[in-house]
């Protein structure tokens, strides 16, 4: 009754068709409001982003031949690729487009004879004791680099050495003796003071990724400050190193190089044999009189593969410690996770008793 009393009160409207609407014009369409993107969505474009790079610039430089590790590869995107490609959903960049333009930027710079030293993780050249200098560039960093590098050493008002080539490095003839000689007395009481690392654009040059265009600038930290550094002089000593000097040096290094690695085995067989000695041996105890003679054979020799089982894993662990894919603490992890797995394999054959 009360939507007939409705009805009978309107009987001119149309209650079951609407009204007509208004068309809209062509020529000015409705403006759309742009999409909100919140941090969080834009954060996780950015790492699926940095992922598909990482992904297709590794394969295209493996594609060109151009062997480099993980490290190198993150280096490279990170300063030559990520920057086009920023603020992109991932989505909207194709693999296609990545993959080009890596060609085009190994084509478009001219090949260089010196490593680029954007390459090198921080890591690796920072937090160096001042007094280690001479033994951090004979022989560790020339361990991390296998092409000529840029280098300066500037201390300040204490002296330079300007920019010279690794490999060409001697304690004299670069003049980092004269840098020991300033700097000994006032820091020599400081055991915090040390050496850090940094990538330098030259003089002339632009920061535009190509290897000839960056040196790697060590400076001076003392008493919790740097020492601000001089002027670079670029290419400044033009020293020469006669030939057969230059042979015995490089022989001398491999030499180091070489003892080094092999005081390094030494020191990690010592260990494995002092935690071999050291750890709870499964403790076997002969089969029962009810026990058939082949069965217990067979849970022996059982016992024995899981053994060199074990020793297999362990000796596979400590070679990728020796490649430098396992650190120390990485090592022994791998180590205890290992004889955990053989125990609980032991437990299988286990007859009266603990193992």
């Amino acid at each position: 009754m009360v939507f007939e009393n409705i009805f009978l009160k309107n009987k001119n409207v149309n209650y079951f068709c609407p009204p007509p609407m208004a068309k809209k014009s062509k020529s000015e369409p409705a403006p759309k409001k742009p999409r909100e993107i919140s941090p969080e969505k834009r954060q996780e474009w950015a790492d699926k982003l940095l992922q598909k790079l990482t992904r297709a610039t590794k394969r295209e430089l493996k594609k060109q031949k151009q062997y480099v590790d993980d490290k190198q590869v993150d280096e490279y995107v990170k300063t030559i690729v990520l920057p086009v490609f920023r603020g992109l959903n991932p989505r909207d960049v194709l693999v296609k487009q990545i993959r080009e333009f890596v060609v085009e930027s190994l084509t478009s710079t001219q090949p260089s004879q010196y490593y680029n030293p954007l390459f090198i993780p921080v890591g690796d050249i920072t937090g160096i004791m001042w007094a280690d200098l001479d033994d951090y560039l004979d022989v560790d960093l020339r361990a991390i680099v296998d092409k000529p590098l840029r280098v300066e050493i500037n201390a300040g008002v204490y002296g330079s050495t300007g920019i010279f080539n690794l490999q060409d490095y001697q304690y004299e003839a670069t003049q980092v003796n004269e840098i020991y000689e300033g700097i000994r007395d006032v820091i020599d009481n400081d055991s915090n003071a040390e050496w850090n690392g940094r990538v330098m654009v030259r003089k002339g040059f632009t920061d535009d990724g190509n290897a000839d265009s960056y040196f790697l600038q060590f400076v001076l930290t003392a008493g919790g400050q740097e020492i601000p550094p001089v002027e670079t002089l670029d290419e400044s000593i033009g020293f020469e190193i006669p030939k057969e000097t230059q042979e015995q040096r490089r022989a001398r290094l491999k030499d180091v190089i070489a003892r080094k690695k092999q005081l390094a085995s030494e020191r990690r067989k010592k260990q494995k044999e002092k935690s071999m000695r050291l750890r709870e041996r499964p403790k076997t105890k002969e089969a029962p009189a009810t026990e058939k003679k082949s069965e217990a054979l067979q849970r022996q020799e059982n016992i024995k593969e899981i053994m060199a089982n074990q020793d297999k894993l362990i000796d596979k662990a400590e070679k990728l410690f020796d490649k430098g894919v396992y650190d120390k603490k990485e090592l022994k992890a791998r180590i205890k996770e290992i004889t955990t797995q053989t125990n609980l394999a032991l437990n299988k054959f286990k007859r009266g008793g603990e193992i």
